[in-house]
């Protein structure tokens, strides 16, 4: 029985240390990449909206499911999101020419170019932020996030 009440206190321990550790990563790694993103008026989800149209693999507009589905937030938070950019001139929105009623984005030249000037910094910060981790400890990294991700969703 002590032995249990040993294991449980470890293993509360081990998520609380897991939690804090990824919110002050979350919290630091995050301030760098809000910097850059806030040099072009621009939030880190707006960038995550341009990178989903940026690196699609048509050049065609995106209807605003897929862009939700790629960004992970919810369709009100990225129709916010896309309406900034609208107003900015890094997107388009028109309306399906087969359904009125599905929206479709497209990045702009202007937003082609501001995409790729944040990322080349960003890719930069990605690297020192990761540098204190081997490829192999950054990949076993992010495969165990990304099945804590899914395990927290199922």
């Amino acid at each position: 029985m002590a032995s249990t009440k040993r294991q449980t206190a470890a293993l509360d321990h081990l998520n609380r240390d897991g939690y804090i550790y990824l919110s002050i990563l979350a919290g630091e790694f995050g301030g760098d990449i809000d910097r850059i993103c806030a040099e072009h008026e621009l939030t880190e989800g707006h960038y995550r909206v341009l990178w989903v149209l940026c690196l699609a693999e048509t050049k065609d507009a995106l209807p605003m499911g897929e862009i939700v589905d790629g960004v992970i937030n919810k369709a009100s938070d990225v129709t916010r999101l896309v309406d900034k950019l609208v107003r900015l001139g890094l997107v388009a929105r028109s309306t399906s020419p087969l359904d009125k009623r599905r929206v479709l984005v497209k990045a702009t030249p202007a937003g082609r170019r501001v995409f790729a000037k944040v990322t080349d910094r960003i890719k930069a910060v990605h690297y020192s932020q990761w540098n204190g981790l081997s490829a192999d400890e950054l990949e076993t990294l992010v495969r165990l996030m990304r099945k804590a991700l899914k395990a927290s969703h199922d």
